[in-house]
């Protein structure tokens, strides 16, 4: 039985937790409650759904997956498995839990983690050097700072990008708060396509203004249909840039590549290809009068 626990009031503003989506976060704050004093839970997505969102029937595990990836990539929580079965521990629990008694776990500890009482048990070990000590410690804390910083950095952007993408997705859609795990992966994709936010965004407003509902209930429900009008408006947009050039005229190309003292008579081959293409407007142009006529 899971005990009453505490809520730290800079749980609300902390950056890290606050880049993650809202139900993430809900998410959590249940994982909290559910930890034992250990800061350990079952980890299944099932039981947790069963826990954390009872009365949420639109809410499925696949949802909570999602919501657990994204508190595992911050480092809020960590997920493991022993003897086949799913586990999930807090890292930093007891630092923000005051616990009077606490009760021992039944849930095993991640495989690694480090038993600080064992290395009294093992009296033959060598103690390095303090001076030795120290440089290495401060070596390895000074690298292991720089490289989270510049994951968390880019891990920041990234959230923050996909975040907006899945308020604005959302707000247009006007139906229901949650996002499938389907929805939230092609939006990740796209990004990691190579699309920017505001052909995204631009791409999600065309997607619902230029929609027809088929019947009174028929709308969109799924970001998989913005992904594909998103990428259609990329590919038109790509195709309309590179057909540019071939719809002028071959002297209008030049002129714009050389500049407008450019002389014809210069290059015979360029003059004789000019010749051609005024030959081939006209002959258009008789073959469309000859057609309305």
């Amino acid at each position: 039985m899971a005990r009453k626990r505490m809520i730290d009031p800079n749980f609300w503003t902390d950056e890290k937790l606050g880049t993650c989506a809202p139900l993430a976060r809900y998410t959590f704050m249940g994982l909290i409650s559910q930890a034992d004093d250990a800061g350990r839970l079952n980890g299944h997505p099932a039981l947790i759904k069963s826990q954390v969102f009872p009365y949420d029937y639109d809410i499925t595990p696949d949802h909570v997956t999602a919501w657990l990836n994204q508190l595992e990539q911050k480092g809020l929580i960590r997920r493991y498995e022993v003897d086949g079965q799913s586990y999930i521990c807090i890292p930093k629990f007891l630092k923000h839990q005051k616990i009077n008694r606490p009760s021992e776990s039944k849930l095993p500890a991640p495989p690694d983690t480090f038993n600080e009482g064992s290395v009294s048990t093992h009296e033959s070990l060598t103690e390095p050097s303090p001076r030795i000590e120290k440089k290495t410690t401060e070596e390895k804390r000074t690298t292991t700072e720089q490289i989270e910083d510049d994951v968390d950095n880019d891990s920041n952007q990234a959230d923050r990008a996909l975040k907006k993408i899945e308020r604005h997705f959302v707000m247009r859609r006007g139906v229901g708060t949650v996002l499938s795990v389907e929805d939230m992966e092609s939006m990740q994709v796209l990004l990691k396509d190579g699309f920017t936010v505001d052909e995204i965004l631009a791409g999600i407003d065309h997607a619902f203004e230029s929609f027809k509902p088929k019947h009174k209930r028929d709308r969109i429900n799924s970001f998989k249909y913005c992904e594909s009008v998103i990428r259609s408006l990329k590919a038109k947009k790509q195709d309309s840039h590179n057909r540019v050039g071939y719809d002028l005229p071959k002297a209008q190309r030049e002129a714009d590549k050389h500049g407008d003292n450019w002389d014809t008579t210069v290059d015979p081959a360029v003059q004789l290809e000019i010749l051609e293409e005024l030959n081939q407007m006209r002959k258009r142009f008789k073959e469309k009068q000859a057609g309305g006529q």
